[in-house]
């Protein structure tokens, strides 16, 4: 059984395509909902307003149907959620593995928990080590600026 309503699927924010339609294709507007199948969800109007008013209706029988049949309705794209589920499949050799689950153990960690660590520390590192190119290029700028304002032969001058 689905656990979620009806209602759920139905409050989706699903993008929407939008077209006018050439003379030679009869005119008026054609809308569609690809992530529910652009040839599925799909209708035509004399008017933007009209196609998207029939989409809608459309939509909500095709929705109401695949949940009455308990098949699984597509979700938009991006539905809460931005891609990631924070469960990546992350490959390992046997070797690595072995060695860092030992390390977790002398940790007194989880496996996930020593790993989760490991990568949080290498995107800090890069973090900082960014910051800190930032600041020593800030810093070498203002070093440049200060010995512009002093005479040209100045022993600080010499000095560095």
């Amino acid at each position: 059984m689905n656990k979620l309503t009806i209602d759920y699927y139905m409050s989706l924010n699903y993008p929407i395509e939008l077209r006018q339609l050439s003379e030679e294709d009869g005119g008026g507007w054609f809308a569609c909902i690809p992530a529910l199948g652009r040839h599925l969800v799909r209708a035509t109007g004399d008017t933007s307003e009209e196609a998207l008013q029939e989409l809608d209706a459309v939509r909500r029988l095709f929705i109401k149907d695949m949940y009455d049949r308990r098949a699984q309705i597509p979700l938009p794209p991006n539905a809460g959620d931005d891609g990631y589920s924070g469960n990546p499949g992350l490959r390992l050799p046997k070797e690595v593995h072995r060695l860092v689950a030992q390390r977790a153990r002398e940790e007194g960690t989880s496996l996930n928990s020593y790993l989760n660590t490991l990568i949080s520390m290498a995107l800090g590192g890069d973090l900082v080590a960014q910051s800190f190119r930032q600041d020593m290029a800030t810093l070498r700028r203002d070093v440049r600026g200060v010995m512009n304002c002093l005479p040209r032969r100045s022993s600080l001058q010499r000095r560095l």
